[in-house]
């Protein structure tokens, strides 16, 4: 079964989703580890809808707002750690 993202941001074709993983310390200790996937929206000679990693010149200004709420979204989600 695959992760279902937290959270996702869209902006047109351009979206941002952020995944929560929880990971371990060497020590054994539990935190939560989250990681943003960027993808562009477009579709095919066929019709057909795809996606894809890269982002055009026109799309960056999108690709820059979704990161931003991403970003926003992972700093308010992670709790401080003593030990970072």
């Amino acid at each position: 079964m695959a992760n279902k993202p937290e959270i996702r941001f869209q902006f047109g074709a351009v979206s941002a989703s952020v995944f929560a993983n929880d990971a371990k310390r060497g020590d054994g200790t539990t935190f939560q580890s989250r990681k943003t996937v960027l993808q562009v929206t477009y579709r095919d000679d066929q019709g057909n809808f795809k996606t894809a990693s890269g982002v055009g010149v026109n799309d960056l200004p999108k690709a820059i707002a979704v990161l931003v709420q991403a970003y926003l979204h992972c700093l308010a989600a992670s709790k401080p750690d003593a030990n970072e």
